[in-house]
């Protein structure tokens, strides 16, 4: 997992063409308002989803990962708490892959627990299982796009 300032996506040159991308998308997003709902940016390799909602107590989060996409999650209004441990501390108690590429798993201990804020981002690789949108000292409303990034693509680009 990398949590960074959007400002410094650019200096991760792992992401390449994907980070540029996401770049753009930001641009566009903030310009067009846009409403939420899926946006694709490279078809199925990558793409934006836009969420609105509010947050959540973290004992009725849910721990997952997913396997065919990696998650930049990108927060563009409020603040949430979000908890990160590896996917192999974890027992899978739902299993919805391929169909809709995501693992739940039963409640277990977190390895690290981070506040992300108006233009932070988390980058969440396969083996991180995460439990997002929580509220940190209250419920409040987030605006968040999350970018999935094909992994199979994203780790030929770092091998390359």
């Amino acid at each position: 997992m990398i949590v960074d300032h959007i400002s410094n996506l650019k200096k991760y040159n792992e992401l390449g063409l994907w980070g540029e991308k996401i770049i753009e998308f930001i641009a566009y997003f903030q310009k067009a308002k846009l409403r939420d709902g899926r946006y694709d940016i490279l078809g199925d390799n990558l793409f934006a989803l836009v969420q609105s909602y509010m947050t959540i107590p973290s004992d009725e989060g849910r721990w997952e990962s997913h396997q065919e996409y990696v998650d930049l999650q990108y927060i563009v209004q409020g603040a949430e708490m979000m908890y990160w441990a590896l996917t192999d501390t974890l027992a899978v108690s739902e299993d919805h892959t391929p169909e809709k590429d995501i693992l739940f798993y039963h409640k277990g201990p977190h390895k690290a627990a981070l506040i992300l804020e108006r233009d932070m981002f988390a980058l969440l690789l396969t083996h991180d299982a995460h439990m997002p949108c929580c509220e940190t000292l209250h419920k409040q409303k987030v605006k968040k796009i999350v970018f999935k990034i094909k992994s199979t693509i994203l780790k030929r680009g770092l091998e390359e």
